[in-house]
This record gives structure tokens, C-alpha cells and sequence, in this order.
């Protein structure tokens, strides 16, 4: 799966909001953390997120999600999910 920076949508109905919104909380406070041979960096998975009730709204870290796609950390299957169930 393809993970964009931006996701903003809908449930699909599949899994309680209350679970979406714990998964998008401890994103929220989750950092990777990238060590190559020519850099250190580290980067919040979200950066921010917004729920009204109806309409999510997520801006996730664009150098998280290339980190994520390409390791098998396993918070990448929670943006999986958060990717599957909004939208």
C-alpha cells in the first residue's frame, strides 16, 4: 500500500471511530527515527490531525511515511489501517 501524506475522509464504517482515534492519539506522540551513514534525523509519524465528528483530516511526516513504507516497522500496518478505514 501507498501511503500519501495527507488522508482526509470518512469512516468506511469497518471500525469504531473511538479505534481510529486511539490509533491517530499514539501516532500523534510516535517519532521515527532515520540513521543512514550520511544523516540522522528524527520525525513525528503525524504531524497533526483533526476529527469533527464526521471528517478526518491527517497530515502525517513525509519522511515517517517513506520510513514506514520502506522498514517493517510495525506501526506501519496502524497507518495501513488508518489508510484502509478513511476515506
Amino acid at each position: 500500500m501507498k501511503f500519501k501524506k495527507t488522508l482526509q475522509g470518512r469512516t468506511k464504517g469497518d471500525m469504531p471511530v473511538e479505534a481510529l482515534l486511539q490509533h491517530l492519539q499514539h501516532l500523534s506522540r510516535e517519532t521515527v527515527n532515520m540513521n543512514t551513514s550520511s544523516y540522522t534525523a528524527s520525525a513525528l509519524i503525524v504531524e497533526q490531525w483533526r476529527f469533527d465528528g464526521e471528517f478526518f483530516d491527517v497530515q502525517f511526516s513525509q519522511p515517517a511515511i517513506e520510513f514506514l513504507q520502506a522498514t517493517d516497522d510495525p506501526r506501519g500496518e496502524i497507518v495501513a489501517v488508518l489508510f484502509n478505514e478513511i476515506g
